[in-house]
């Protein structure tokens, strides 16, 4: 070994050791603390012993880690780098992308799949499956971008109660197929609150999908908006029945009892924790009551008066076709609600 390699392996702040014919020729520091039965001499740790080249993970003080092998001359580099506990955003980030990637195939397979004018009841319960994924890997990303501080979402004046009013217009047709009434209260015609259009549209969506959700067959869906001095207040609320038994706490932050899975009729469990985020992203308030039914009231800080009216681009498609509504409300949906004519 060169004095010029050793100074290299001294150098390294992952531990590193060098070995020849089984035997460690040299290692630095943090390889000696990592490894307190490494010498000079002795013979290579247990697990690394049969490994001329490649990569290995090998656990030494409590946790994983990878170690990489490589030729240096005539000895063999040992390289170690712990794993990381988590998964990392950008691994994320492209299993998000790909699994987007995979469900717009086969969403445009489907759609090819039927002729015009032809309802394939077999395509719908496919198109039905699709949405519910897509759900699923929407609140994933939000949940995960509404984490990380420096993706705050850019805030911007807009129209709240032309918002509600257009979802709950979409709400209310696709819902009739399941028999929930959804109605909207508000004597408002404009209200302007600052906010992210794409995610204030998500919010009333999920809560529209929950409350109908708890209302079942029969029951009906309200959303009112009113004005409270410095604030908008936004009220979602249900007619009763469907509990679930859940304490507000566990909704409101989707939490389940330990071991406990949700049942197929309850979704993921993912909604109410995605609103929580939403709020917070908006310097808003949440709160939760039983009457006879579940009120979801959101308290939304109102525009500056004369603040101007930004237009803001309309939330990414995930697989292009379905409404946000459509995928919103994609679990609790028959599969004719999923035809070809609705996906487009």
């Amino acid at each position: 070994m060169s004095e010029h390699d050793y100074a290299v392996l001294q150098a390294l702040s992952d531990p590193a050791f060098l070995a020849r014919g089984g035997r460690v020729t040299a290692c630095n520091a943090a390889a000696r603390t990592l490894l307190p039965a490494l010498k000079v001499g002795g013979g290579l740790p247990e697990g690394l012993a049969d490994l001329d080249a490649g990569a290995v993970l090998v656990p030494a003080a409590g946790q994983y880690w990878s170690c990489s092998v490589s030729p240096c001359g005539e000895d063999a580099l040992y390289l170690l780098r712990p794993q990381p506990a988590a998964i990392t955003n950008a691994q994320l980030d492209g299993v998000s992308r790909r699994l987007r990637e995979q469900m717009g195939q086969l969403m445009l397979s489907a759609q090819l799949m039927t002729r015009e004018g032809e309802d394939d009841p077999r395509i719908n319960a496919v198109n039905q499956a699709l949405c519910r994924m897509i759900r699923i890997t929407e609140h994933l990303d939000l949940l995960r971008e509404l984490e990380e501080e420096e993706s705050a979402p850019r805030l911007r004046t807009l129209d709240l109660a032309g918002l509600c009013m257009q979802s709950v217009r979409e709400a209310y047709h696709l819902l009739e197929s399941v028999g929930v009434e959804t109605e909207y209260d508000s004597a408002l015609t404009s209200l302007l609150v600052k906010g992210s259009a794409p995610l204030l549209e998500q919010l009333v969506l999920e809560l529209i999908a929950n409350a109908a959700r708890a209302a079942g067959k029969g029951g009906r869906v309200t959303v009112s908006l009113s004005r409270h001095g410095k604030y908008a207040l936004l009220t979602v609320s249900d007619s009763g029945g469907k509990d679930a038994g859940h304490s507000l706490g566990q909704m409101m932050t989707g939490e389940r009892l330990s071991g406990q899975l949700p049942e197929p009729e309850e979704g993921a469990g993912l909604g109410l924790a995605l609103v929580g985020r939403i709020v917070r992203a908006h310097g808003a308030r949440m709160v939760m009551e039983r009457r006879d039914g579940v009120y979801v009231s959101v308290q939304l800080p109102l525009a500056e008066p004369g603040a101007p009216v930004g237009v803001e681009t309309p939330r990414r498609d995930y697989c292009t076709g379905p409404s946000p509504a459509l995928i919103a409300l994609a679990d609790l949906l028959p599969a004719s609600a999923f035809s070809a004519p609705a996906m487009e």
